[in-house]
């Protein structure tokens, strides 16, 4: 008898401090428009990118907890807010919380796990998803996690690559664990120019930005 399997890839949630980034929508995107200051909570890769692009026509505030960047080294770090300052973002720390004041507020500061999976004992409280090197769920093995929910892979591109890992573990195209990279992130700063981070290597300027648009135009028509 064939065991009956189940895939989860509904995803983790929003912190929900103000308007949520995710899903992107139009409905957000004409929110920024029309405000004449964005306001942006968290430091991370996110929060940076948004507050570089808002930043070109708006009056931006970027608000986070201790550091920017935090996966990154001091001296990036401390280049990219000067960045962002020279270009009309205002980034400063702050432990407050915020109230909206009639200005677009946008929720940059990660997902958190979703009350059901705990409901239905798939994982601890307050936690992501547990799960072994197949992307199983630790006690129910025919239950696949993806994405956001699985606490190995919480955020960056190995959630990204791991529904195509469960596909073919489901076509029984492959019998090899799951294997985590080391992956590559590219965010928009500057006016053509992008800063590349791999691990503790940095590289900013106009190469990184030729980069990210090839990588993105590639990735819109290998899946359009």
């Amino acid at each position: 008898m064939n065991t009956i399997k189940l895939l989860l890839a509904t995803g983790a949630k929003s912190r929900r401090i103000g308007t949520p980034l995710k899903p992107m929508s139009q409905a957000l995107l004409d929110r920024i428009e029309s405000s004449s200051r964005v306001t942006i909570v968290g430091g991370g890769k996110a929060g940076v990118e948004l507050a570089f692009t808002c930043a070109r026509i708006k009056n931006v505030t970027l608000l986070y907890a201790k550091e920017i960047l935090p996966d990154v080294s001091v001296h990036t770090r401390k280049h990219t807010e000067r960045l962002l300052v020279r270009t009309r973002g205002h980034g400063r720390q702050t432990g407050v919380s915020c109230r909206r004041i009639g200005r677009a507020f946008i929720g940059c500061d990660g997902v958190v796990p979703v009350e059901w999976w705990t409901e239905s004992g798939l994982s601890k409280p307050e936690s992501f998803i547990e799960v072994d090197k197949y992307l199983r769920h630790h006690h129910f093995t025919n239950i696949y996690v993806t994405g956001d929910m699985a606490f190995c892979l919480n955020g960056g591109v190995d959630a990204v690559r791991s529904g195509r890992y469960v596909g073919k573990r489901l076509l029984e195209e492959t019998n090899r664990p799951f294997r985590r990279r080391q992956s590559m992130n590219i965010l928009l700063t500057t006016l053509g120019h992008a800063l590349l981070t791999y691990g503790k290597f940095t590289w900013h300027g106009w190469i990184p930005y030729y980069m990210k648009r090839w990588i993105d135009s590639w990735y819109v028509r290998h899946y359009k």
